[in-house]
């Protein structure tokens, strides 16, 4: 099979199953039931995702095959490098603008993502949205990772610095209500926050999740290292 191609060879098998068109797939299971369906593996991965496969089913025994067929289609997505699966994979990256696009009210992916840009040129948003054409290699952000919150030297950081940033979303969210150590309600207010090392301590006491309050002195140090790069014009506070 030809890596990235959407028209495998009609006589092309993967684990015992015939690949076929997507739109070929779809049909056989509209027509003849998902289990007939399940026979088969589509070439491609529809933008609407396979989490439908799943829904409704009562027969175990379906629901058992259906999750192994699920399994097998995902490392045939893998294998080929199928672009529109890789692109689900990007959805919890810094650098999406997915993940922004869900946030909770503040923009703070392009604010932490100053701080990665390469020679001025920012990196965000990104514009290939294709994990298995990532541009970005294992050691291109290292010297930003020495003086932030990881140590792994690779692109597997985005993932994790996109976490933080919803952490800390999160305990801006909580900054809003009327009792908080400093009530946020403006981008004004936001900006204060980020760029205060003091006031950011303490909304940061106030909100930080059990499992996130082992980064705060790492999430305070790197907010200090980027302050001069943090724009009121990048955050964003929706109405409550």
């Amino acid at each position: 099979m030809e890596i990235e191609s959407k028209y495998y060879n009609p006589n092309y098998y993967w684990e015992g199953r015939k690949v076929i068109s997507l739109n070929h797939w779809l049909k056989i299971k509209n027509n003849c039931g998902l289990k007939v369906a399940l026979q088969y593996f589509p070439n491609d991965f529809p933008r609407s995702g396979f989490t439908f496969i799943l829904c409704g089913i009562k027969d175990q025994t379906l629901m058992h095959e259906a999750e192994l067929w699920c399994s097998d289609f995902e490392r045939l997505m893998e294998y080929s490098w199928n672009a529109e699966y890789g692109k689900t994979k990007c959805f919890r990256c810094l650098i999406s603008t997915d993940r922004v696009e869900s946030g909770i009210f503040i923009g703070i992916n392009k604010v932490i993502s100053r701080a990665l840009d390469i020679d001025g040129v920012p990196v965000y948003p990104c514009q290939v949205l294709d994990r298995f054409e990532c541009p970005y290699d294992k050691n291109i952000f290292r010297d930003v990772v020495e003086e932030c919150i990881t140590d792994k030297p690779d692109v597997d950081y985005l993932f994790h610095l996109s976490e933080l940033a919803f952490a800390v979303e999160f305990v801006l969210a909580k900054a809003r209500e009327e009792d908080s150590v400093f009530c946020i309600k403006s981008a004004e207010d936001v900006y204060k926050v980020l760029t205060d090392k003091e006031t950011l301590g303490k909304v940061l006491d106030q909100g930080l999740k059990e499992k996130h309050k082992q980064y705060k002195a790492k999430i305070i140090e790197f907010f200090v290292n980027i302050k001069d790069r943090i724009k009121v014009e990048d955050l964003r506070v929706y109405p409550c």
